[in-house]
């Protein structure tokens, strides 16, 4: 038997049960690993799985567990990863899709949520993202109102919720527009994009906005129950744990880097020395499980900015050249010198896209056409939609207050801090940056480093 300190976050987790949304996706994954690894004592973690006509629920989690980014645990405590149990489910379902047996297991057995699913793609549809991002907040906000004893309800958002305030503060801002009002515009208005640019009013994307409107749920619909919302900014790859350099998806800068390392994007309007807010993944999960454990002792509803900026702040431009300096000291550039470069000009952007990325891209594959399979045009395509995602992001700059993270470290113990580190001072960026781009190569492009 595991001997835990009475106060101590591992102790908080000793034979409790867990139910997570979004436990398949980058965040999610990261959090089951870190739970199961430091919080040995857990009782289950149930994790909504959505079915798939090729694969059981019982497949995706297990090829999940096999990843390695479970290494660890599979070396050091096998046992362990049989305490993960998918239940059957969907988002955008009343009562999330479960069956009664499975809503019944869950109400006597579970005392703590996470709700860490939402579909995160930028130029979703905005009756897709009012199903996967507010209806199913309120779903689980409802299924957590039905547990027999809940001690925590964690709430993933966003930090860029609220891109109309300059300065955003640890709270619950009021939605940009009261939410009757957003499906009566959908239903009358339908929902094409450009339309819908209307209704958004300045925010950059329906992601945001509809993060935005679910926050406004669980501060309305929480009740009782011990709430805490957790926004991250943009994050990352693992910093230390479980593998330094881990990520599972091109999501955010990644593919942009990845592209200019490629030599098919060399620049994007912006400023370089504006904060580029990123924050690793798990800092952000070691701060969620934090949270959780103090969720009972906060008064009323609680809002965490999980970021970098505020504290530890990097910009564009130095982030960027780090990157390529790593790929660049590997020989991993297709071109002699990559570069990204930030412009405030349109006319600029396209000027330099034209002479150093078109004209020879589209040459090279000319000649591909009689000795090779061109590709290089169809990547430069590709990268311009995920700039032009990207571009309100770096042309803008927040602060981020984060006085309610910094008080909850300073009320962990060091044996804590040490374990369930969430301090972004602890980010050292050159060598982060490095494992970063190892694991771009490594996790993403599959290749042998």
């Amino acid at each position: 038997m595991v001997q835990l300190k009475e106060d101590s976050v591992a102790a908080f987790y000793a034979e409790k049960s867990i139910f997570i949304t979004g436990g398949t996706g980058f965040l999610g994954k990261v959090l089951i690993e870190k739970l199961l690894y430091s919080c040995k004592a857990v009782d289950q973690i149930y994790v909504l799985i959505r079915k798939k006509k090729d694969q059981t629920p019982s497949e995706r989690i297990a090829q999940l567990l096999e990843s390695e980014l479970f290494s660890r645990l599979r070396k050091d405590d096998p046992s362990a990863l049989k305490k993960v149990v998918p239940v059957v489910g969907d988002l955008t379902m009343p009562n999330l899709g479960l069956s009664a047996a499975v809503q019944d297991l869950i109400v006597t057995k579970v005392s703590i949520i996470f709700h860490v699913a939402a579909t995160v793609k930028f130029n979703e549809r905005m009756k897709n993202a009012l199903a996967n991002n507010v209806e199913a907040t309120r779903e689980v906000i409802n299924l957590c109102h039905r547990l027999e004893k809940v001690d925590a309800f964690i709430h993933v958002s966003t930090a860029y919720s609220n891109t109309d305030q300059k300065v955003v503060e640890e709270r619950v801002y009021p939605p940009p527009a009261p939410l009757s009002e957003v499906y009566a515009f959908v239903t009358n208005n339908g929902d094409d994009m450009d339309i819908i640019q209307n209704l958004l009013n300045g925010r950059p994307n329906t992601y945001t906005y509809t993060k935005a409107l679910a926050e406004d749920i669980v501060l309305k619909e929480h009740g009782g129950i011990p709430t805490a919302i957790i926004r991250p900014s943009i994050v990352l790859s693992v910093l230390k744990e479980p593998i330094p350099g881990w990520l599972d998806n091109w999501n955010g800068p990644t593919g942009l880097l990845h592209a200019s390392s490629q030599g098919v994007h060399c620049s994007m309007l912006g400023s370089g020395s504006n904060v580029a807010d990123l924050i690793p993944v798990d800092i952000v999960t070691n701060l969620m499980i934090v949270v959780a454990s103090r969720c009972k002792k906060s008064n009323g509803l609680k809002v965490y900015n999980s970021c970098s900026g505020t504290t530890n702040p990097i910009a564009y431009q130095a982030f960027t050249k780090m990157f390529l300096d790593s790929c660049i000291s590997r020989g991993w550039n297709k071109v002699p010198f990559p570069m990204l470069l930030f412009v405030k000009w349109a006319f600029l952007n396209r000027v330099l896209k034209f002479f150093l990325v078109i004209v020879p891209f589209f040459l090279i594959d000319v000649y591909l056409r009689f000795f090779g399979k061109p590709n290089y045009m169809r990547m430069i395509t590709y990268t311009k939609k995920a700039e032009d995602l990207m571009t309100f992001f770096t042309s803008h700059e927040w602060q981020f207050k984060d006085g309610n993270v910094r008080d909850l470290i300073n009320m962990m113990s060091p044996e804590d801090r040490k374990i369930f580190y969430c301090d972004p001072d602890e980010i050292h960026w050159k060598p982060y940056f490095d494992d970063y781009c190892v694991g771009v190569f490594k996790y993403l492009l599959k290749r042998k480093v």
